[in-house]
């Protein structure tokens, strides 16, 4: 469906071979079967991801000045965008993409959780019960 509004065209045209390729090619039992599957799935997330972005840019301020104009609840016309992408597929697909990175994960026997950037940090680790205001005055002094 993202294809069919022409948003980045060439991307889903890539995808679209990727995703036809695995239907071919049936399952992924194979580890490096199972890491590539992982790259496509988070190719698939990256250009859904893209693609929300895009429409709440376009549709949130348009929605929020129109709702003023109306004399509708600020509240309301604020989740117009969202509500638009969540009813849209491009969220299911985006649901059933993470769902299916984490079995790939499983199957390609890497860990459930993806290493964006490795690197040495320093500081205090502090536990607290809640994140609250309260919580953060206590903490930061």
């Amino acid at each position: 469906q993202i294809g069919l509004t022409g948003y980045n065209h060439a991307e889903c045209m890539a995808l679209e071979n990727e995703l036809t390729s695995w239907q071919q090619i049936g399952g992924f039992g194979l580890q490096d079967e199972a890491r590539r599957l992982c790259s496509t799935l988070n190719r698939v997330l990256r250009l859904t991801e893209s693609f929300c972005s895009v429409v709440i840019d376009n549709l949130h301020e348009p929605a929020v000045q129109l709702g003023r104009s109306l004399g509708v609840e600020h509240e309301k016309a604020a989740v117009f965008a969202e509500s638009e992408i969540r009813s849209n597929v491009t969220f299911q697909t985006s649901k059933l993409a993470t769902l299916l990175l984490k079995a790939a994960r499983v199957a390609a026997n890497m860990p459930q959780w993806q290493i964006i950037r490795q690197g040495i940090c320093s500081g205090v680790l502090v536990e607290v019960d809640e994140l609250s205001p309260e919580s953060v005055a206590r903490v930061a002094s």
